[in-house]
């Protein structure tokens, strides 16, 4: 016979029923968890010997193992100064400890009295309390009596058999809840209290959102919740468990006729199969358990004849062989994964061995985990090594669902409650069973955490403070979320909901939904609404809705009563011929039924419900994560100044996907030496890395370090076992107590505690100095730095606060605001001109009247000239005069686009005008009369006929007027714009903004486009930006550019705009201000030098900062006039279809020329886009390519207009890097991708993205520029010269549209990583 090795559960379990044993007596009565304990006539349970349920009468051999205990013992720890010595003392005593606890225990059992027996009998003498151990509050009183008596900690009390008549307990649908439980009380510290009425009112929200009964559930969800997080053991310390309880508690839902709901807790397993033969249905006691994966079965080798009767022989023996050695290990339960022989199943039968086959394989690993059994792996694997399992009870159970179809359960209860329980709930609705699954889970899992939170924050005397403070983080926190402007519809769902069980943390409402975030021009952008949620209305409703389609579903479920045959209605025994009918005719009448069910049902083609299908943002499940990003560098690394792990955002669940506990995070890839760099160009250990987690508004730096150990302490330092752990405050200089993680620290969320750092709300811990006259007033959490150590690691945790920056692409809008001018200046301007035209005016006319009569008698048509200018002069003043009494009474300030305002500025031009004009005629007739003196003289010299008495002249006139404007243009009658020139270093040059003004505002203009619409088919023609409706013929692209010349007395001007017609409509549709607006922006600009740029283009900036002209090489307009028409295609698409762009928009391109009469001229290409920083006070400006080749911009000049370059970047990324918001940072990449992608297409490459950081709004507004080159052959061969002829770590600058587009999409990537936030991954906002 076999042996049979027990694990030390059973060898207890066995020992209450030998003699003498003491078994269960004061164990109490009823039943387990709804399956009952059999009793003696008498009541009492059977206290003679009955055998272990086995196939086979023999010798029982077992091995005790260590039991572990249900809880940790803490360290006791002192506040003690932060040495090496002193640490390596302190954790070498929690060894040492230890070990004097093992070695009393031990001291304990060998010196109690010696019972007569083997020793296997007094071996479970030791531990006869286990078994009572599992059924908490089977005599609370005593227990607490007990605790108290030891000074151990209450532990929450678990759910238990017990009678309903106990004094104090309740029994509501099956399960006993315990009416005075209340929180471990800790001296001036409210923290647990505050924990568990958050609990209570994140349960009561629960049901809320849930929409089902609160009277008829709340009871068992808390208690089964409460009992379920306090009574299974996650270990993963050492058993290597998963971390999430979750995993160790199973939730079956039975939907029963009923309207009673209640639930039924198994210490054990239940699953939905049933034992092979219908005498397994009585219940079975102290079962043994073996399990096996795949299947009992025996296989004919392939592609071999064979006869029938040889492979049905071996077929026997076969199985007949894996039963008997299945059989050795006497199991009564043989579970299965897969299917099993009916030959075997029968020989298991005749021995008495129950099997079940078909068992998933979870439920296998659930089975072995709660019975202590090994898994085998096949039938005819070697069973020398396989424990066999133990379960107390093995049952099945038929359960009689609503429709009156039954349902089999397996059920194996009793077992170890710590190593796994499943829950039964029972209700006839199944839709409010799916809601109570969910919240079940969700509170289970809570609840389990909530004790993990409780012994960290208890660690270090954590305490949450309801105060202002000088944290930073924490205030701007609070700010967002307690503010008393106008809350958005998510916000005032928020303030009323409950996303966290800690009070130490709040949901902070998201960037977009505040009310700076409402006014975020990326808005428009982002599907609507963008955090959807179920409102209270909306939940009655879809409860509603749910009830009536669960009605539906059960009307239309049953089937008809008719057709069937007259075998299946009738009671009596029917004949042969009957049967044969029945089976020949029964199957088409069932399907006969079934047709007319679906027939009778109506069918719907409608979706379902949106209501239904929508998401909720504000589910507490969906909150039960973090998302962090991650990154490592080492400045040793070859991989430097790149990061050796590439910032990625990972979504931590709490413990779940993608997260660990603290102390296997601490454990595996902070105090090992072997844990080294993922990077595979990366050598170092992680010791030299440093690593960075981002969430929220703080940055937390791991970083390992090695203590050296003194001669004293090296020895403490290799044999110490936990780890230690204190803080500490910079700004006080102060540390706390160093102390040493218990368990329940140790298996914290790391996730959690990420959660904490970054979320949390103002809170002290313990901190002292021996210099500190008070106890430290800094955030525990953000303030402080946080420090682990073990042996001679010392890991830091060091929390830093950050601002991520919100984007702010080019608007697609570009709008010229105003500036504000007082109405007197406005006033006094146009006096000041009046004044000035009347001066000259007056003094034209003194002179004129003293030499009237000599004048007239020469040259009478220039003095009827001149008084005819003197009265249309004066006209003009009296009548642009006008405007001052109309200003009188006007807005002050006033804007400068306004209509009067715009009247001014006009009436002060129209009057200079005039005011030049008559300069001009009066100091041209004093030249003609001048020389008509000179003229005379000489005649008179020649003659000798007398000059006149008088000599004739007039006086010239003064020119008071700058001689930069060139006032001798007429102005434009569509905006009155001034030529001008500019001076600078170099001399004397024409401002070309108000060059391309005055053209723009010219008839010359007008009339080309008017010839232009009669070129295209009439003026009723429509044109359009679409690239389809522009002809390809090169005559007809010329044929859109026009020609403008206009010259006054000393300058010649020409100007050619190019696709004047289609700039025009692009500058309609950008432009909400108009044409106008745009031509008096350009009408003044200055020459702007900004510096670390390698262009080599000149630059002008528009007085008003909108618009910028940079020079053009002629390639660059070469390709432009090929790409234009998909340009002006492109720009009109992202406008109408709300696609999003950063490119910086181009509003013309133009060539100028312009000629002096001294012979100085110039031709140049030019392009006017708009200013990326209008209106932002930028402190840094970047231009980045993507490249680090040559990419270097000196930084030697102090200059705001200084332009950094990649290199200057990614110098010192690591520790300066522009983090974006979260809809930023997926804004940047769509937008990236979109112009990239569109450049790539028209063969452009050497474009840029142009980024200056505004701190002072906390936004980075970027834009890409220089999009004008194609990839031209001199670029082809620049590109191949660079990568040939000077060899580099780097590409150049220069490479194919494809290559450089991903090159560039790739690096802008990097440079701006995102921040994920509370939100992240949550609605509509997608962020990585």
């Amino acid at each position: 016979t076999g042996e049979l090795r027990l694990c030390n559960y059973c060898v207890r379990t066995v020992h209450e029923y030998l003699p003498g044993g003491g078994g269960g007596g004061e164990g109490g009565e009823g039943s387990s968890n709804g399956i009952p304990i059999k009793e003696s006539p008498q009541g009492t349970r059977r206290k003679s010997i009955v055998p272990i349920a086995t196939v086979s009468a023999g010798s029982l051999n077992w091995s005790e193992t260590a039991t572990q205990s249900w809880e940790q013992s803490r360290l006791a720890s002192k506040t003690q100064a932060l040495n090496v010595a002193d640490l390596c003392h302190l954790q070498g005593g929690g060894a040492r400890r230890e070990e004097e606890r093992r070695n009393s225990h031990a001291e304990v059992s060998t010196g109690e009295e010696e019972e007569s027996g083997p020793d296997w009998v007094r071996e479970m003498d030791m531990t006869k309390g286990a078994r009572e151990s599992w059924n908490v509050g089977v005599n609370r009183n005593n227990d607490e009596k007990e605790k108290e008596k030891n000074g151990d900690e209450e532990r929450i009390p678990t759910l238990a058999p017990l009678s309903p008549s106990k004094r104090g307990d309740t029994v509501v649908g099956g399960l006993e809840l315990d009416r005075e439980y209340k929180p471990r009380k800790v001296e001036g510290d409210d923290t647990e209290k505050e924990f568990e009425r958050k609990a209570e009112r994140l349960l009561d929200y629960l049901f809320k959102r849930e929409g089902i009964s609160r009277e008829r559930w709340r009871d068992i969800v808390w208690s089964t919740s409460r009992s379920m997080a306090s009574t299974v053991v996650v270990d993963v310390r050492r058993r290597k468990d998963a971390m999430n309880i979750l995993n160790y508690v199973h939730i079956k839902k039975l939907c029963t006729p009923e309207d009673v709901v209640h639930a039924e807790v198994v210490q054990g397993v239940v699953c939905s199969q049933s034992v092979t033969h219908c005498d397994g249905m009585t219940e079975m006691r102290d079962a043994s358990v073996m399990l096996v994966a795949g299947s009992i079965e025996y296989e004919r080798g392939p592609g071999r004849l064979a006869t029938l009767e040889p492979i049905l022989a071996q077929e026997g023996q076969f199985l007949a062989k894996q039963v008997e050695r299945i059989l050795s290990r006497r199991p009564s339960v043989l579970l299965v994964e897969k299917g099993a022989s009916r030959t075997a199943v029968e020989l298991l039968h005749k021995a008495g061995v129950r099997t079940v086959v078909n068992v998933k394989e979870g439920v296998l690993m659930r089975v072995a985990r709660s019975t202590g059994a090994d898994v085998l792996p096949s039938s005819d694997a070697q069973l020398i090594q396989q424990n066999i399992g133990f379960a107390p009870v093995f049952a099945q159970r038929l359960v009689r669902l609503r429709g009156g179809a039954r349902k089999s359960l397996v059920i194996l209860d009793e077992c170890p409650p710590d190593r796994g329980c499943s829950i039964l709930l029972y209700s006839r609705s199944r839709k409010e069973l799916i809601a109570v699954k969910k919240m079940l889970q969700t509170m289970i899992l809570l609840l389990y955490s909530m004790d993990l939170e409780r012994a960290y924050l208890k660690l270090f005397n954590v305490r949450l403070e309801y105060r202002c403070s000088a944290c930073e983080v924490c205030e701007t926190r609070r700010r967002n979320i307690d503010h008393d402007g106008e809350k958005s519809g998510l916000e005032k769902a928020l303030d009323s909901s409950v996303l966290s069980i800690s009070p130490f943390i709040d949901v902070e409402p998201p960037f977009l939904e505040t009310s700076k975030g409402r006014s975020c021009s990326l808005l428009e952008y982002f599907k609507q609404p963008l955090y959807p949620f179920v409102s209270d209305e909306e939940i009655v409703v879809r409860r509603i809705e749910e009830e009536q389609e669960e009605q539906k579903e059960e009307d239309t479920s049953r089937l008809p009563s008719l057709p069937r045959t007259d075998f299946a209605l009738s009671t009596g025994v029917n004949g042969d011929e009957d049967m044969a009918y029945f089976r020949a005719k029964g199957g088409v009448m069932f399907r006969e039924r079934i047709k007319k069910r679906n027939e009778q049902s109506p069918k719907s083609t409608a979706p379902s419900s949106p209501r239904n299908r929508r998401s909720d943002v504000l589910d507490p499940l969906s909150h039960q994560r973090v998302a962090v990003l991650f990154g490592s560098f080492s400045p040793k690394s070859p991989n430097s100044p790149f990061f050796c792990v590439r910032p990625w955002v990972v979504s931590m669940h709490f413990y779940g996907a993608n997260d660990m506990t603290l102390g296997e995070f601490l454990t595996k890839f902070c105090f090992s030496r072997e844990y080294a760099c993922p990077s595979s160009n990366c050598e170092l250990p992680m010791l030299e890395h440093s690593r960075k987690l981002v969430c929220a508004r703080i940055c937390v730096e791991v970083t390992t370090q090695l203590m050296t150990p003194t001669s004293s302490s090296s020895s403490s330092l290799d044999t110490m076992e936990d780890i230690m752990a204190w803080h500490y405050c910079p700004s006080c200089k102060a540390s706390s107590p160093m102390v040493a993680l218990d368990d329940r620290v140790w298996h914290l969320s790391l996730g959690k505690m990420l959660d904490y750092l970054s979320h949390s709300s103002f809170s002290l811990g313990c901190v002292s100095s021996p210099a500190a006259t008070a106890s430290c007033q800094h955030c525990f959490f953000h303030e402080h730095h946080h420090f682990f150590s073990h042996a001679n690691f010392v890991t830091t945790f060091k929390v830093t606060m950050i601002r991520p920056f919100d984007v702010h692409f080019s608007p697609v809008l570009c709008r010229i605001d105003p500036s504000l001018v007082s109405l007197q200046s406005i006033i006094d301007r146009v006096n000041r001109m009046a004044a000035l035209a009347n001066e000259m005016k007056t003094t034209a006319e003194e002179r004129l009247k003293e030499g009237r009569e000599l004048i007239s008698q020469f040259n009478s048509s220039a003095v009827t000239s001149l008084e005819a200018l003197f009265a249309k002069t004066n006209h003009i003043i009296n009548d642009r005069l006008k405007i001052v009494e109309e200003l009188t009474g006007g807005q002050d300030p006033m804007p400068t686009n306004a209509a009067l305002a715009l009247k001014a500025e006009e009436a002060v031009m129209v009057i200079r005008e005039a005011a030049f004009s008559l300069l001009s005629q009066w100091n041209s007739e004093s030249a003609n009369l001048a020389a008509l003196s000179r003229t005379l003289k000489k005649n008179a010299d020649e003659t000798g006929v007398p000059p006149p008495l008088k000599e004739l002249f007039l006086d010239r006139l003064d020119d008071p007027f700058p001689s930069c404007l060139h006032l001798g243009l007429p102005l434009p009658s569509r905006a009155p714009v001034v030529v001008r020139d500019l001076q600078d270093s170099r001399g004397i040059k024409p401002d070309v903004a108000s060059i391309l003004a005055y053209a723009l505002a010219s008839l010359n203009y007008e009339e080309c486009r008017r010839k232009a619409r009669e070129a295209a088919g009439g003026e009723e023609q429509v044109l359009n930006l679409n690239a389809s409706s522009m002809n390809g013929d090169e005559n007809a692209m010329n044929a859109e550019h026009f020609d403008i010349e206009f010259s006054d007395s000393t300058t010649s001007y020409y100007v050619k705009t190019y696709y004047a017609e289609r700039f025009h409509l692009l500058r309609r549709l950008l432009l909400p201000e108009g044409e106008t607006a745009f031509i008096q922006s350009l009408s003044q600009a200055y020459i702007w030098t900004p510096q670390g740029g390698k262009s080599g283009s000149s630059f002008f900036r528009t007085c008003d900062g909108r618009f910028v002209i940079k020079t053009m090489s002629r390639f660059e307009v070469q390709s432009f006039v090929k790409f234009a028409p998909n340009y002006f295609d492109y720009l009109k698409t992202a406008v109408t279809e709300k696609k999003l762009t950063a490119l910086c928009k181009v509003y013309g391109v133009f060539r100028v020329c312009y000629k002096f009469k001294n012979g100085t001229q110039a031709k140049m290409d030019v392009l006017v886009m708009e200013y990326l920083f209008y209106k932002h006070n930028h402190t840094q400006t970047w231009d980045l390519k993507g490249s680090l080749r040559n990419r270097m911009a000196s930084t030697g000049k102090n200059s705001s207009d200084l332009v950094l370059l990649d290199e200057n970047l990614m110098k010192d990324l690591w520790n300066n890097q522009l983090y974006v918001l979260p809809h930023s940072k997926a804004a940047l990449n769509q937008a990236i991708s979109n112009d990239s992608h569109f450049l790539s297409s028209q063969h452009i490459m050497d474009y840029s993205l142009l980024v200056g950081v505004d701190p002072e709004s906390g936004q980075l507004v970027l834009g890409i520029v220089d999009y004008m080159r194609t990839y031209t052959l001199d670029k082809k061969l620049e590109s191949w010269v660079k990568i040939v002829a000077i060899p580099g770590a780097h590409l150049p600058t220069i490479l194919s549209p494809q290559m450089y587009c991903t090159r560039f999409s790739e690096a802008i990537d990097s440079y701006f990583p995102v921040v994920p936030d509370q939100w992240t991954g949550l609605g509509s906002v997608v962020s990585y």
